[in-house]
């Protein structure tokens, strides 16, 4: 059962991040100017 939990516990835990990441950008893109950031 452990085995069973665990990935999916990684990838909530990885769709977490990705969310976060992708907030934070939409944030840069909203609130900075977009010259500064050139990615």
């Amino acid at each position: 059962m452990k085995q069973k939990f665990r990935p999916r516990k990684l990838k909530f835990q990885r769709q977490e991040l990705f969310e976060t990441l992708v907030s934070q950008k939409i944030f840069a893109e909203t609130f900075l100017p977009v010259k500064a950031f050139p990615v």
